[in-house]
């Protein structure tokens, strides 16, 4: 069991699942001995995507 937070304030329910892309800035080169190589470089931003439950609130 885990609780998902929105800055300060925790989702009544937590998602199913949560899938996570790694954008990657890597860089691949042909050489000329028909070999590749992959000039690893640092990650770029990663994506979140969830489906919510969203509970509304009454107020009065």
């Amino acid at each position: 069991m885990y609780v998902l937070y929105f800055g300060n304030e925790p989702f009544p329910v937590a998602p199913e699942k949560i899938k996570t892309k790694v954008n990657g800035n890597n860089e691949t080169i042909d050489l000329l001995n028909e070999a590749r190589r992959t000039i690893l470089k640092a990650p770029g931003l990663t994506d979140f995507e969830f489906d919510l439950l969203n509970l509304a609130r009454q107020t009065a």
